[in-house]
């Protein structure tokens, strides 16, 4: 009989779709009634995912850097954090007090490295891939679309571009993590929670890995059909790339599966021997329904969450987890703050000596935690 209630009550549904007495959110607009994507099942927190407190008592560096995603640091020791409304923050690892800007992008800024040739590698999630001029802080851009491939206009345009890191021979290898670019808010800045939440509710895996190369100015795909490209890294012997795949709560190129949760940033560790990867939320069992629902009833359950208001639909569970693992994708370890009051919604962690920092989306600080007084 549920059975029955629930099939009528999703043909009703779509019949009122049909119908057009729903009025759809513009922004979702692009979402239609296609088969989601397969993706396995997150790992429960257990083992090496065991809830624990080691995260609770980090230290809030550079207070003041809203939504900084990311920490990059250069050769002379500048830190650079890319916050909300697209700035670029530069202070210093001796003195995170200070903050002075760099540079405005005009977009979102979210991933940053640094390249061999001195300059500031840029994914900016509004205007693709970017370098910025570290003594003037003059922004360039580097590639907004795909140039080589059989490629519509619309699939070589560059949606959302999210991670990078830098090969020895100076090619840039980065995330486009959705194909549905980040709407733009009253005030004009740039909602990337939007986005990714469209890309979920899409249920299709449109992200990519592309490269770029300085030397001719092309751009290719490295790999596609990613659901919601995010954080990359790149082996020691730069024969693999790591990829985050935030709703399929797994790593892909080391067969990694299984997260305890929705993976974002992914980086290496100094030694090259293993990665961080950071935990952007635990799943809500609405979010995983969205996931891993097939057929009729995925289609419907997505096209009434979309059409639902904000408050509403799946919600970032305020939790902070990052997890290392091994270079042939083995967890080692997992750090958390279960409550979320020190560190949550964890969108990089960042080694730099002994401390691990962590950008997010939900606080405005950066969390740095002292690795040498946390057991192995």
């Amino acid at each position: 009989m549920r059975t029955y209630l629930l099939v009528a009550l999703i043909s009703s549904l779509l019949a009122v779709a049909q119908r057009g007495l729903f009025l759809p959110c513009p922004y979702y607009a692009a979402i239609g009634l296609i088969p989601a994507a397969k993706v396995p099942h997150p790992t429960p927190l257990e083992g090496v995912y065991r809830t624990n407190h080691l995260l609770d008592k980090a230290e809030k560096y550079w207070k003041g850097a809203l939504r900084a995603e990311t920490v990059a640091v250069s050769p002379n020791g500048a830190v650079f954090l890319p916050v909300e409304g697209g700035s670029i923050l530069a202070s210093s690892l001796e003195d995170p007090s200070q903050l002075s800007l760099l540079a405005r992008t005009g977009g979102r800024a979210i991933g940053l490295v640094m390249h061999p040739d001195g300059y500031l590698v840029v994914c900016d999630a509004a205007r693709g891939l970017l370098a910025v001029d570290l003594p003037s802080g003059i922004v360039r851009l580097l590639t907004n679309q795909v140039t080589e491939g059989n490629l519509t206009q619309a699939e070589a345009y560059i949606g959302f571009a999210d991670d990078a890191v830098v090969g020895s021979d100076g090619r840039i290898y980065f995330s486009d993590a959705s194909l549905l670019a980040p709407p733009r808010l009253s005030d004009g800045s740039f909602d990337v929670v939007e986005a990714s939440k469209a890309e979920l509710l899409a249920g299709r895996p449109s992200g990519r890995v592309l490269v770029y190369d300085p030397r001719d100015r092309s751009t290719r795909v490295v790999a596609s059909g990613i659901y919601f490209a995010n954080g990359v890294a790149l082996s020691k012997d730069e024969s693999f790339l790591v990829v985050a795949e935030t709703f399929g709560c797994r790593l892909l190129r080391v067969f990694l599966e299984g997260l305890p949760g929705f993976p974002d940033g992914v980086s290496a560790t100094p030694d090259g021997q293993s990665f961080w990867v950071a935990i952007v939320t635990t799943p809500t069992k609405a979010a995983l329904r969205l996931v891993q629902a097939r057929g009729t009833l995925s289609r419907a359950l997505r096209w009434l969450c979309s059409r639902l208001p904000p408050q509403f639909q799946p919600q970032m569970q305020p939790y902070g987890l990052v997890v290392q693992v091994g270079a042939d994708g083995t967890p080692l370890r997992s750090l958390h703050d279960p409550s979320g009051q020190t560190c949550r919604s964890i969108t990089s962690a960042t080694q730099i000596g002994n401390k691990l920092f962590l950008g997010n989306l939900g606080t405005s600080w950066v969390c740095a935690v002292d690795l040498g007084g946390l057991p192995a």
